[in-house]
């Protein structure tokens, strides 16, 4: 999700950190790493480069995962990493083969159940009046 906001960035992190504990999300912190409900992550905060005891921007392991730059990709295509100045894309590109790849909504939809299938608005892969056109990530 790309987001417009004049929040700064520790009151944005404080705001997700809510919202994944209103959902049920409880930290660990003798496992910072383990299993939790919900993980919202700040990939970037425009081209800042912040690194604070909180948080660090951009996100410092989102240049190993093509399941976070695919789909950020989608968003901008041309984005560079504010570190390195090289494109998201170069990045991705290079990274060896992670089982990422793009299934069409008629394949996706196979794998649906049917209360979902219903759902789809026919072959165009849309849902509802939004328009938005489906592609499925497989991950």
């Amino acid at each position: 999700m790309q987001v417009d906001s004049n929040i700064n960035e520790d009151n944005l992190l404080s705001l997700i950190q809510k919202i994944e504990s209103d959902s049920g999300r409880v930290r660990n912190p003798l496992r910072p790493k383990g299993p939790r409900t919900l993980d919202l992550d700040i990939l970037l905060y425009g081209n800042s480069i912040i690194s604070t005891d909180r948080l660090t921007i951009p996100h410092p392991r989102m240049h190993l995962r093509k399941f976070v730059l695919i789909p950020l990709l989608e968003l901008s295509p041309q984005l560079r990493d504010p570190v390195s100045n090289t494109t998201y894309a170069e990045m991705a590109e290079n990274l060896p083969d992670q089982g990422i790849y793009f299934l069409t909504m008629n394949e996706y939809s196979g794998s649906l159940s049917w209360g979902d299938k219903r759902k789809f608005d026919g072959n165009t892969g849309r849902t509802g009046n939004t328009g938005t056109e489906g592609r499925g990530l497989q991950v």
